[in-house]
């Protein structure tokens, strides 16, 4: 009771070498520039690379997974190496 049902997953992974690529200033596109989410819905992140990475306003660590389940309408953002615009936009909507 209270809980917030589950909706879609919304899953991303950061290969081992991404973090060389963006030293050598090419274009990563793996996160988008926004992701539209719905209350209910995940995120999850799992980082295969060797180095800690800011997706938006989490930091997602070498080897490790971030998930989240959104359970209130919001607009987080931050800056992202690991979209093409450099920026991680989420509008989580009801």
């Amino acid at each position: 009771p209270g809980g917030v049902a589950a909706g879609e997953t919304f899953e991303y992974v950061v290969p081992r070498g991404t973090q060389q690529l963006i030293d050598k200033a090419a274009v990563v596109e793996i996160m988008p520039a926004r992701l539209e989410l719905k209350v209910g819905d995940v995120l999850r992140i799992r980082n295969d690379d060797d180095f800690d990475q800011m997706v938006g306003p989490y930091l997602v660590r070498a080897g490790e997974q971030f998930e989240l389940q959104y359970r209130s309408p919001g607009r987080f953002e931050g800056a992202c190496a690991l979209s093409s615009s450099d920026t991680f936009e989420i509008v989580v909507t009801d």
